[in-house]
């Protein structure tokens, strides 16, 4: 196996040629493509010499600063600790691929610095190139192999596909931030920002129903809210409003009974009334105004008392929790928040206790 591999653009064989010469006569054994018999696997016996050798040298001119081959040649000698690389003296070091600039490269007139860096090379011990060396090195190397490939209907092509990709990411990122939400500015802005989105059906059904939710959430008819179900079973509000309707159907049919004091979300509660009730009447009375609104309870005292079932309320989406009890605070009445405000002034009076919350829960 030779000592030495010559790596070098097809273009520059007489510099090659003459850099063989030079090297034979010092003795050395040298290996360039030119020893290729008729017939022989070009890549496999390039491979195994340059495997081979103990110094592959690698001429640079402004050919082979182009040439992917020889790219991929000094890379491989680079990794191996084997690469000498020269430059035709005429080429500046900053035409030198980039990821082998900082290599020390012999000019090709400079025969005596080639053999001290060869005898150098053969005698010292093999220090490998760091890392991040061997990458810039490979990095060149594709780059180069990319723009040699680019002709400017792939630019166009590659440039497009870019841009859809991009496009259909941001649609994709903004879709998955909003999916869940309950606030109509991000549906609309959506549809706004992104008027091709694939996701657009999706949130035109979100958003439909919206003007007539703010009929029917104030009258709490059950009615009303069976009708806007069945209408717009994809709208932002479909599920408050079955939570709503499932809360107005169990106080009508009995279902949450007894109810302390009869119709607070209609009337006014006289203070003896409300004076002839202790702490846990109290407590008891005002979350009943906050049942009959839709509710969700973060504690585990009215979650239990009021019979609230895991699957009512978005226990596992804290934003979406705090966004139902938002809605259900949007559709108190003035009657019933000046009967709460009474409620609560009596339950400070008395210093009743306020149940804890529950660790994990979202709430207002």
């Amino acid at each position: 196996m030779s000592e030495i591999f010559i790596s070098y653009a097809t273009v520059d064989r007489a510099l090659a040629t003459q850099l063989a010469g030079f090297l034979q006569e010092k003795g050395y054994s040298v290996w360039w493509d030119r020893e290729l018999a008729a017939g022989e696997q070009f890549y496999s016996k390039l491979a195994k010499a340059l495997a081979g050798c103990k110094v592959a040298i690698v001429i640079w001119t402004v050919a082979s600063v182009e040439s992917r081959w020889v790219l991929g040649e000094a890379d491989t000698a680079a990794s191996a600790d084997k690469l000498i690389p020269v430059r035709e003296d005429a080429l500046p070091d900053r035409e030198l691929p980039v990821g082998f600039r900082a290599l020390h490269t012999i000019p090709l007139s400079d025969r005596e610095g080639l053999l001290r860096g060869i005898r150098s090379h053969f005698e010292a011990a093999p220090k490998k190139l760091s890392r991040w060396t061997i990458f810039k090195m490979r990095v060149a190397r594709r780059l180069l192999r990319l723009r040699q490939s680019m002709t400017p209907g792939k630019l166009v092509v590659m440039s497009a596909v870019l841009a859809c990709g991009t496009y259909f990411f941001w649609i994709l990122t903004d879709w998955l931030a909003i999916k869940d939400s309950m606030e109509l500015s991000d549906f609309q802005h959506h549809l706004k920002a992104y008027p091709l989105s694939p996701f657009a059906p999706w949130v035109r059904l979100k958003l439909a129903g919206s003007e007539e939710w703010e009929l029917v959430k104030k009258s709490r008819a059950p009615e009303e809210l069976r009708v806007y179900i069945e209408k717009f079973p994809g709208s932002l509000y479909y599920s408050f409003a079955v939570l709503l309707l499932n809360r107005l159907e169990a106080i009508a049919s009995g279902k949450y009974s007894p109810v302390l004091l009869p119709n607070s979300s209609r009337r006014v509660l006289d203070p003896e009334e409300i004076n002839s009730l202790n702490c846990t009447k109290l407590w008891t009375a005002r979350n009943e105004i906050y049942y009959s609104v839709g509710y969700c309870f973060s504690s585990e005292a009215a979650i239990n008392a009021f019979r609230q079932a895991r699957t009512e309320c978005p226990d596992d989406n804290c934003k979406l929790f705090k966004k139902f009890n938002a809605l259900a605070q949007d559709i108190i009445s003035n009657t019933e928040n000046e009967n709460i405000s009474k409620l609560r002034r009596r339950e400070q009076e008395l210093g009743c206790r306020v149940p804890e919350r529950v660790v994990g829960i979202c709430s207002q």
